[in-house]
């Protein structure tokens, strides 16, 4: 090994156990990389709201709201929910195994693709039901069955894709020397996200009804 790439490591380690903070983003002018660094922060900010815009937690924090709008009862609206969270656990194990093999790239559009393809056959499914009497879709057996798997198609695409390769993304793709910072705003990117698909969820299920 060169003594230039024994320095190079050494800086890359003293920069590893430091302290990680909002200063190690580096000002524009004081760091040779930063014109390359905003487009990846911006990426990385996309990603982590992108994976809460597509409602995924609308799915696990709603499901039994949203079963018994659909015409479900108590008990089965709760088998469901029981049932997609066991679906998304053993989605996730495939996902694990197979993100080096195929990519992050071609995992995050194939995932896009399925959600796309999932959410569409649901919105037929409840598009092609009548209303009964309460206000509530009035699905037969077949739509029944029909939209439930759409929901766990999506939870599958979901569980293979976004959900955990952003993640690893978000892991890989930050230089050294802004990791900590930019993976910070990131997460909190997320988790904002999160919270306002959340709170926005309820009216407008109201609103709808």
């Amino acid at each position: 090994m060169s003594n230039d790439e024994g320095t190079e490591i050494g800086v890359m380690n003293a920069g590893e156990h430091r302290l990680p903070g909002l200063g190690s983003l580096p000002r524009r002018g004081n760091f040779p990389g930063t014109r390359r660094i905003a487009p990846v922060l911006s990426v990385g900010m996309g990603l982590a709201a992108f994976q809460q815009f597509v409602d995924i937690n609308i799915i696990f924090y709603f499901d039994e709201i949203l079963w018994k709008a659909a015409g479900a009862t108590g008990e089965w609206a709760s088998r469901i929910n029981v049932l997609t969270g066991l679906v998304n656990i053993l989605a996730t194990i495939p996902a694990i195994m197979i993100i080096d093999r195929i990519g992050r790239k071609p995992s995050v559009l194939a995932g896009s693709v399925g959600m796309t393809l999932a959410l569409g056959s649901m919105a037929a499914v409840f598009a092609g039901t009548g209303v009964g009497h309460d206000g509530k879709p009035a699905l037969n057996h077949m739509a029944a069955v029909a939209g439930l798997t759409a929901a766990n198609l999506y939870i599958v695409a979901f569980a293979v894709s976004c959900g955990p390769v952003m993640w690893v993304l978000l892991g890989e793709m930050f230089p050294n020397e802004i990791r900590g910072a930019a993976l910070a705003i990131s997460g909190a990117i997320n988790w904002l996200a999160n919270f306002t698909v959340t709170v926005t969820f309820l009216p407008l299920l109201k609103g709808s009804g």
